[in-house]
């Protein structure tokens, strides 16, 4: 299992397995039990696509299949990890990088190539040749969602102006950034989960 020192946080989320969006807003467990978190290795990512971490129950009593198809997301106590089948995504699980009121993931492409979840970055991906659909060569591409309440988007310089408007300062911060890439969307997620 892996460790809060591995991740750098402690998640907000007691230990379980979380069914619904619901579940998950309320941070109440649908299924209180451990798991365990392996990391996929990149051979395995290119050939079977899909994102990066895969969950096991510690005893028998959750299928492999209930952690695949059931389950929203996943609490290990110290780590948070969202369900990619379940948000859109590809299969296995992706790792919760901010937790709050919005949680930011890192996950990988949208499973259906007319997805509301694809942005410019997925388009300009697939157009620099990273990814085809049912091909591998952007199978390891890996791009920010945020979940807020009980919906998914793709995590964008346009996302984040509207999250922000109702903290004009915040807003103003963010709109004098140099460039808009994955630390300054990581910054400013933090700002808006401490202020909510």
């Amino acid at each position: 299992m892996f460790s809060k020192r591995y991740f750098g946080q402690s998640t907000n989320f007691p230990k379980g397995a979380y069914l619904s969006f619901d579940d998950l807003n309320k941070r109440v467990p649908s299924v209180k039990t451990n798991f365990h978190v392996t990391k996929r290795t990149k051979s395995d990512i290119y050939m079977q696509r899909g994102n990066d971490y895969i969950i096991h129950q510690n005893k028998d009593s959750i299928s492999p299949k209930d952690i695949s198809k059931r389950y929203l997301a996943i609490s290990t106590g110290d780590s948070l990890f969202v369900n990619g089948k379940k948000v859109g995504l590809e299969q296995f699980y992706c790792f919760a990088i901010k937790q709050g009121k919005y949680i930011m993931i890192l996950g990988s492409f949208p499973k259906d190539i007319t997805s509301p979840l694809l942005t410019q970055a997925h388009a300009d991906s697939i157009k620099f040749g990273d990814q085809s659909m049912g091909g591998s060569g952007g199978n390891k591409r890996r791009f920010y969602y945020i979940i807020n309440k009980d919906k998914i988007r793709a995590l964008d310089k346009d996302i984040m102006i509207e999250y922000t408007k109702e903290f004009p300062q915040i807003q103003s911060d963010f709109l004098k950034e140099a460039k808009f890439d994955g630390p300054t969307l990581l910054k400013y997620i933090d700002m808006l989960n401490r202020n909510n």
